[in-house]
């Protein structure tokens, strides 16, 4: 649909970049604040755990599991007390360590599908967690990231580290034997 709207990828790419750039920033600033910033007491370092427990602690709360239309679910309920809150150390550090790298890796357009995959994982835990802020517009703009293939990081390293990485899983595949991809979508056609 974009395609049709803008047909210049170049274009496209410039309009993902904007949006990639936003939502790296938000994931790199979240990160560096509980990494270096106001908020690293509660999440790296002697009390690590503290921010996840306390957040979590209010997730399960009867303030937001109760009534006829809770904010948390009983599905995350049961998540966050059975498997998060146990592990709120090491949660800590994933999710300090994961805003930055998801952070870092949208702003420079580096494994940029993945990255957007981590940022909307991310973003659905906080929100399933009964929290709003950025995360439902950050949300919005992760899924369609995901969606738009190879143009969304097309201004960024995406551009030579993936082709890249191509010729060198396809020169992996001939070492070990592996028959050649078949013609079509995973392999380019040879022209007669």
């Amino acid at each position: 649909m974009i395609a049709r709207l803008i047909p210049s990828a170049w274009v496209r790419a410039l309009l993902w970049l904007i949006a990639r750039v936003w939502v790296g920033y938000q994931f790199l600033d979240a990160g560096w604040q509980k990494l270096f910033g106001a908020e690293q007491a509660a999440f790296v370092g002697t009390h690590a755990g503290v921010g996840v427990k306390g957040f979590l602690t209010f997730a399960v709360s009867p303030q937001m599991t109760g009534g006829a239309h809770p904010s948390v679910l009983p599905p995350y309920e049961w998540l966050a007390r059975n498997v998060f809150l146990p592990n709120a150390i090491p949660l800590s550090y994933l999710v300090a360590i994961g805003e930055g790298l998801v952070g870092v890796a949208l702003i420079v357009g580096l494994f940029t599908r993945f990255a957007a995959f981590g940022g909307a994982f991310l973003n659905l835990m906080f929100l399933l967690a009964g929290t709003t802020g950025v995360n439902p517009y950050m949300f919005t703009i992760e899924l369609p990231i995901l969606l738009a293939g190879a143009t969304a990081g097309l201004i960024g390293l995406d551009y030579y580290v993936l082709p890249f990485a191509k010729a060198q899983l396809a020169q992996w595949r001939i070492r070990q034997g592996a028959p050649a991809p078949l013609p079509g979508r995973h392999a380019p056609r040879r022209a007669h």
